[in-house]
């Protein structure tokens, strides 16, 4: 899941946080009349005040619209990353059991022509019955294989694709705060 965008927490530098603060103080104290407004828009950012223990802090968090196109690509990023990951562990899976039956089947093959079918004919009946058995039910595995060896690289390079696609999503701007005393606010109003 994505991290949240770090707040910086500042004293000084922008002057609309200093009006909007004043604006809160004035309105809550002196009753100036002003309709209170609790959020502003401004230069691609959502501006906010609270009044929290004598202080008025005014946040301003950047690129709204941007950071949650931002999520949204993440999380369709990481679906497909997961879903990719998911498929190709099944895939391997399915390659392995199927790689163990063709070596069971060259194991009993190499068996078979250890044995002399002059000197145990019997014994040689009986393996060459297992191994037709193992062919039959192996059946013709090489497509399979190309199959399976193909949807592997397929997963793969799905997964390195939505990986470069998550390190180009666009950077969002940190989120600022400000805290401004009542005390700093009733001396600059004066």
């Amino acid at each position: 899941m994505e991290k949240p965008v770090p707040v910086k927490t500042q004293k000084k530098g922008s002057a609309f946080a200093l009006f909007y603060a004043q604006y809160v103080y004035l309105q809550r104290f002196h009753s100036l009349g002003f309709a209170y407004k609790s959020s502003f828009t401004l230069e691609e950012g959502s501006w906010t005040a609270n009044f929290i223990d004598n202080k008025v802090i005014v946040r301003c968090q950047y690129d709204i619209n941007l950071a949650m196109t931002r999520q949204d690509l993440a999380m369709k990023f990481h679906r497909e990353i997961g879903m990719a990951e998911k498929e190709e562990a099944l895939t391997r899976d399915a390659l392995n059991k199927l790689e163990a039956s063709v070596k069971q089947v060259e194991g009993k093959r190499s068996l078979l022509q250890k044995i002399d079918k002059a000197k145990q004919p019997e014994m040689y009946d009986i393996e060459q019955k297992k191994l037709a058995e193992l062919e039959s039910f192996l059946g013709d595995y090489q497509p399979f294989l190309e199959q399976y060896n193909t949807a592997i690289e397929s997963c793969q390079q799905r997964v390195k694709d939505a990986k470069e696609s998550l390190n180009v999503l666009p950077v969002i701007r940190e989120s600022q705060e400000w805290e401004f005393t009542v005390e700093e606010l009733s001396k600059i109003t004066k």
